[in-house]
């Protein structure tokens, strides 16, 4: 059994490699798909801690360096969430506020002043459009790709949408 730096080099790449797909907007689902394993490795973990002492060291470095990138890739995710939500609510209260000066609802983002493609819109990916003379503002999950929310103008609250 190796005490050396290969268990090490082996959880940086790996872990590198999975935050880098994983930590991109609409890829946090992928925690969900490693955690099985991360927990049988945890529990494996556990064993070498216990019974293995010359190896503790080593194999505790491996396991913070996953544990520190299932962090990073949480904490992104939050960042991601809170960013798009914060977009996607000043878009809503921008469309209720035209709603009560103007009787009307907005035909489209432009008629508000917002230009979709600026504003941090874009990067949140929020989207407002008029469908059937209903407002409809959205925006992507940041979390799983295909979800989306809705804002719901008669509840004023968001729906999620899985597909």
């Amino acid at each position: 059994m190796s005490t050396g730096v290969t268990p090490i080099v082996g959880a940086v790449v790996g872990a590198a490699a999975f935050t880098f797909f994983a930590a991109s907007p609409g890829g946090g689902f992928m925690i969900y798909l490693i955690a099985p394993f991360l927990l049988i490795w945890l529990l494996y973990s556990l064993y070498i801690f216990w019974r293995r002492p010359e190896r503790r060291r080593t194999h505790g470095i491996a396991t913070g360096i996953w544990l520190l990138a299932v962090a990073v890739i949480a904490g992104l995710h939050t960042w991601y969430y809170h960013q798009a939500r914060e977009s996607a609510d000043a878009l809503v209260a921008a469309v209720v506020q035209f709603r009560q000066q103007h009787g009307v609802w907005p035909s489209s983002a432009a008629a508000l002043g917002i230009d979709e493609k600026q504003d941090g819109m874009r990067a949140a990916r929020v989207g407002y459009f008029l469908k059937d003379g209903r407002p409809n503002v959205m925006y992507a999950s940041t979390f799983q790709m295909f979800a989306t929310y809705s804002y719901n103008f008669e509840t004023q609250q968001w729906d999620y949408f899985a597909d």
